[in-house]
């Protein structure tokens, strides 16, 4: 019998099963402050990246560098940037030629940006979004965290996203961090590398991660404003349909995907939601698109699903 609780579509990843870090290579001790760098990919953000560089440039504690890679703008967004890279060494620019429709999440550029780092220089690294905004300390408070807890190997803030005219906790399962921002302990990021490129790619880095042994955590105290909602620049609908590919992608158990759609029978205006989940994830396997190919990760995933259908002990609490 299905579990009477709601099931949310994330990942159930349980500390009791995951492989455990190898001693000296995953845990190793912390014994100065960490460093940090900043990628960025953007495309037509006029109306953000400005007031994101901003809050980067306010931070109490500086990143070694900040790389923006624009994926062929054709707004205002590289006008923006040449005035930012004029007013700080720390940012640095590459400019892409316009290539097709961006994928979500500017994956098409980000796999640049990661290239662009240097990790001699950097511990972290964060990921973020062109459309958040962010207090003085955002990076301080989750560095802190990095700093006193070896095994945390991907964390994330609070999402704040404007409703009613009003800012709003996006609250998410404490282990899951929102692909707006993501920051990447560099052990961590050396064993689920490559980050991938297709919908699902910021649960897919979390499902690697708990398999290989690291926590991943998002933290209160370290709020982000979300200034363009999910969802809100494909349709309700087309995000339900996303969903279940990302579904597809991460390599989730048919039968917890299902149990997810029924879940949402009883509240009506969730039902196509439902629907359009399902057909979104069989899309994926009609059509034989890119998935997970860490076998150890689709069954480490799916064995947790299966628990949390079961009743039993997951991360879901």
């Amino acid at each position: 019998m299905l579990n009477a609780k709601p099931i949310p579509l994330t990942l159930t990843l349980s500390h009791g099963e995951r492989e455990q870090p190898a001693a000296g290579s995953v845990v190793r001790e912390v014994h100065r402050m960490l460093r940090y760098s900043i990628i960025v990919p953007v495309r037509d953000e006029q109306a953000h990246i400005g007031r994101m560089l901003d809050c980067v440039l306010s931070q109490r504690l500086q990143p070694k560098s900040v790389h923006v890679v624009d994926d062929g703008s054709s707004d205002q967004t590289p006008t923006i940037l040449e005035a930012y890279r004029a007013k700080s060494p720390l940012i640095q620019v590459t400019t892409l030629e316009r290539n097709g429709t961006r994928r979500e999440g500017g994956e098409s550029a980000i796999q640049v940006a990661f290239s662009k780092v240097d990790w001699n220089r950097t511990d972290i690294l964060a990921r973020m979004d062109a459309d958040v905004s962010f207090e003085q300390d955002f990076f301080a408070a989750l560095m802190d965290q990095f700093q006193t807890d070896p095994v945390l190997g991907i964390a994330s803030g609070l999402i704040h996203e404007e409703e009613g005219g009003k800012w709003t906790a996006r609250r998410v399962p404490a282990y899951h961090t929102r692909g707006a921002s993501k920051l990447y302990r560099r052990e961590c990021y050396d064993r689920i590398k490559p980050i991938g490129t297709c919908l699902g790619w910021d649960g897919q880095d979390e499902a690697r991660a708990n398999c290989y042994g690291w926590k991943t955590r998002s933290y209160d105290n370290a709020v982000i404003y979300h200034h363009r909602p999910v969802g809100t620049h494909v349709g309700r609908a087309r995000l339900f349909r996303n969903l279940g590919l990302s579904a597809y992608y991460i390599g989730y158990h048919p039968i917890f995907v299902f149990a997810r759609a029924v879940a949402a029978v009883p509240k009506r205006s969730f039902v196509l939601g439902g629907i359009l989940l399902v057909t979104g994830m069989v899309e994926g396997y009609l059509r034989n698109l890119p998935r997970e190919d860490r076998r150890e990760v689709i069954a480490f995933v799916r064995r947790q699903q299966l628990n949390r259908l079961l009743g039993r002990t997951t991360m879901w609490k």
